[in-house]
């Protein structure tokens, strides 16, 4: 059993840590493609794939085998992305006579 943990926007919608019953890493994303379609598609577009913290392809990758809680998410920095803070407008001075 995998527990797949999705980036925050798709978590959203389908649930920030998922379950998915699988033998190996490879199953749990064809599982996770399968439940939701083109929204976990666009993350596999731009995500590396983490396994226990460690990136899949420096595992066995689609292959890696999944193990009781193994915990599989997503990382990207497009994917955790957030705006810049607005930008203070500094106090104006009154102009001198």
């Amino acid at each position: 059993m995998a527990r797949v943990i999705p980036p925050y926007s798709l978590g959203e919608k389908v649930g920030h840590c998922v379950e998915i019953p699988a033998g190996t890493v490879g199953e749990v994303l064809d599982e996770a493609e399968r439940l939701w379609g083109a929204d976990f598609r666009d993350v596999l577009a731009v995500a590396d794939v983490t396994v226990g913290g460690l990136l899949m392809s420096r595992l066995q990758g689609r292959r890696t085998p999944v193990v009781a809680d193994t915990v599989i998410a997503f990382t990207n920095p497009a994917l955790t992305w957030l705006p810049p803070a607005p930008e203070k407008k500094a106090e104006q001075s009154e102009p001198k006579p």
